[in-house]
């Protein structure tokens, strides 16, 4: 068997050069991969994991809460008209699908931790305000309502 020539040695070399360029790229693209929660500590996983999954309650039960007592919200504000009874529900379920999209690639260009904790704080917020609407009218509870839906949405991208 002949030696090989320098020529073919460095051809070689830029061979082996380049698979084992791939071959890191492809180990930084699967630490890439990892899931935000497992990088972190257990106990700040586990808080993490709770956050996320409160936020995912708390947009399905903001919804629920309204459909369940809407006869009794009705009868605060005077309301009997179905049609305006509908949209007690209606705006928050309207705003989060329709913003839903949007909150999505805001997070992914400002970051998805900073929407959280926006969303989160902006649900907090008009929930509140929805629960003071008892000592106004229809109307703020309807808007309350509508910018609860616009947090639920940021919250859930």
């Amino acid at each position: 068997m002949a030696l090989p020539t320098p020529e073919e040695q460095s051809q070689g070399e830029t061979v082996r050069n380049e698979d084992d360029d791939e071959d890191r790229e492809q180990l930084e693209l699967q630490q890439t991969k990892t899931a935000l929660a497992e990088q972190l500590p257990l106990g700040k996983e586990v808080l993490f994991v709770s956050f996320v999954c409160l936020a995912q309650f708390m947009t399905q039960a903001a919804l629920g809460e309204t459909v369940a007592i809407l006869h009794v919200i009705g009868a605060q504000f005077g309301i009997t008209n179905p049609g305006t009874l509908s949209w007690l529900i209606a705006g928050y379920s309207l705003t989060v699908s329709t913003f839903i999209l949007l909150s999505g690639r805001i997070g992914d260009v400002f970051g998805y931790k900073k929407m959280f904790i926006i969303g989160f704080t902006w649900f907090t917020l008009w929930s509140m305000i929805a629960g003071l609407a008892v000592y106004s009218n229809q109307v703020l509870f309807i808007f309350a309502r509508v910018f609860q839906g616009l947090s639920a949405s940021t919250m859930l991208n």
